[in-house]
């Protein structure tokens, strides 16, 4: 348990201007010297889905597996449109915290 500290005085028996101006924080902050540190919130953020063009034809290309011409032709587009993505852009995340 920290030991309390005896008030600050000056020659007259007055409190100094150190301490008054030290209760004057703590009174405008809400906060007292022994004040334990504010618990952290992790549900504060909101997460919203943010799909790059590149997230969407990798899905899309899935679809496209069938032994079929166009089936064939739609695979090379989208694989096309996902690689083109991947090498301009990056990976990135489709999560975004607000």
């Amino acid at each position: 348990m920290p030991k309390k500290q005896q008030p600050l005085t000056n020659e007259n028996g007055s409190e100094t201007q150190q301490q008054t101006d030290t209760e004057a924080q703590n009174a405008t902050t809400g906060t007292t010297p022994d004040a334990e540190p504010e618990q952290p919130q992790p549900y504060n953020k909101v997460a919203r889905i943010h799909l790059h063009h590149w997230q969407i034809f990798y899905s899309l290309a899935f679809f496209t597996r069938f032994n079929h011409p166009i089936s064939q032709v739609a695979g090379g587009i989208t694989l096309g449109i996902y690689t083109q993505g991947i090498g301009a852009y990056g990976p990135d995340n489709y999560l975004e915290e607000t």
